[in-house]
């Protein structure tokens, strides 16, 4: 049984490692490998490339033009929504669907959107080292394998349309690091790194929590 069970292992190996070295060459001519369902984008899979869904790029257009620009004409109204939770609390109010068909959009997916080079032309495909993550969830909380970010010489880009201009995509960066202390509302408690402090693992601010014991 050990014998068997060594061998069991070792092929295990062997086929993720082919598999992965047939996606890593698939990503190196140019193919999008898999279905990453990016929101504004629909996967064809007949030429493995991504494809323009244009009901969502409207929505990303949308989504940077309220980050961007004080005022924006949506529907015949001026809008004028501040930080990831204004526009997060304006798309669900719109009823504008999620990628997944959800009804209510989180600050995160809004940051999300905001940060992904995608937008501009610039998809990377072999970013994220998710090896070993299928049996997490039989794994105790502490035990979990987080997902890695590889070396960005490993990262293979692929060209795929865009949806955002380059200068609109690096001004929404500048506002959002300029905006760390400048949308945060103002709590009950000052900390010292409010807005500055970051998780290592989601990249989400930490916050403060006080505690009477």
């Amino acid at each position: 049984y050990s014998m068997r069970g060594a061998i069991s292992e070792f092929e295990k190996a062997k086929i993720n490692e082919r598999m992965s070295g047939g996606r890593r060459q698939k990503a190196r001519k140019g193919k999008v490998v898999s279905d990453y369902r990016v929101y504004g984008y629909n996967y064809d899979p007949e030429t493995s490339s991504m494809v323009i869904n244009e009901d969502e790029a409207a929505i990303v257009r949308l989504i940077f033009d309220l980050c961007t620009k004080p005022v924006v004409n949506w529907r015949g109204r001026q809008i004028n929504v501040q930080g990831f939770n204004g526009i997060a609390k304006f798309l669900t109010e719109e009823g504008i669907p999620t990628k997944k068909g959800g009804k209510v959009w989180h600050r995160q997916v809004v940051r999300q959107i905001l940060m992904n080079q995608t937008y501009i032309g610039e998809f990377y495909q072999n970013r994220w080292n998710c090896e070993g993550m299928l049996a997490n969830k039989y794994r105790p909380p502490e035990e979990r394998i987080p997902v890695r970010e590889r070396p960005r010489e490993e990262w293979i880009r692929v060209p795929c349309p865009a949806i955002i201009g380059k200068e609109q995509f690096e001004h929404a960066q500048k506002i959002i690091q300029e905006s760390k202390r400048r949308w945060a509302r103002k709590p009950k408690n000052r900390y010292l790194l409010s807005g500055i402090l970051r998780c290592s693992d989601c990249g989400n601010t930490m916050v403060g929590i006080k505690k009477r014991n």
